[in-house]
């Protein structure tokens, strides 16, 4: 018993507690993000994603929402132009790990369901249209700004997805299997927490 209470003494302060509701239980957050690049050849890429997000705590530290993503990029290279268009809608779950009141790392999970279309202009023009179901999850650092303002970073992607292409040549299946740790994979955001 002595053992017990002396491990709780010792590892309660090091667990660390954040109550959620002291910030807001609901919160509004967005992640943009461009890239234009160009080259002496003349290729060109142009790059443009956003992702709006929804949270709400239903603890202190775990809380469900939901987000919607867009990007669009277009591309020159050897001549050939492409366009893409890509929308995602996706429920997810999150789990806090503060390591004080500020400050903490967090796990998410998610699943959802994503629309593309994309253009190739080559001779003719071809349309690829295809239905993504995917679920994955990632993990994050948070830091809190102000008391209603959090920056978060979100690092690295385990996914599963299955799409369903629709090509101008005929209709196919994809599975992949996809982890992603690479530092290319960070993303930065802002999320704001409503009272």
């Amino acid at each position: 018993m002595r053992l017990l209470i002396f491990g709780l003494f010792i590892f309660l302060p090091l667990a660390g507690t954040q109550a959620q509701d002291l910030k807001g239980k609901n919160a509004i957050g967005a992640v943009a993000h461009a890239t234009i690049l160009s080259d002496e050849d003349g290729d060109e890429y142009l790059s443009m994603w956003t992702n709006p997000t929804w949270v709400h705590f239903y603890s202190d530290q775990s809380a469900w929402g939901a987000g919607v993503s867009y990007n669009y990029y277009r591309t020159t290279f050897a001549g050939e132009r492409i366009g893409f268009h890509q929308f995602m809608l996706y429920p997810y779950w999150r789990h806090h790990y503060p390591f004080n009141e500020k400050t903490g790392i967090f796990i998410r999970a998610e699943a959802g369901v994503g629309y593309a279309r994309q253009y190739e202009y080559v001779d003719d023009i071809e349309r690829y249209n295809e239905w993504n179901l995917f679920t994955g999850a990632r993990a994050g650092a948070y830091h809190f700004l102000t008391d209603r303002l959090s920056l978060e970073l979100n690092w690295g992607d385990a996914r599963y997805s299955h799409t369903i292409a629709k090509h101008s040549y005929g209709t196919g299946h994809k599975d992949a299997l996809n982890l992603d740790l690479s530092f290319s994979s960070v993303s930065v955001g802002l999320l704001w927490y409503l009272k």
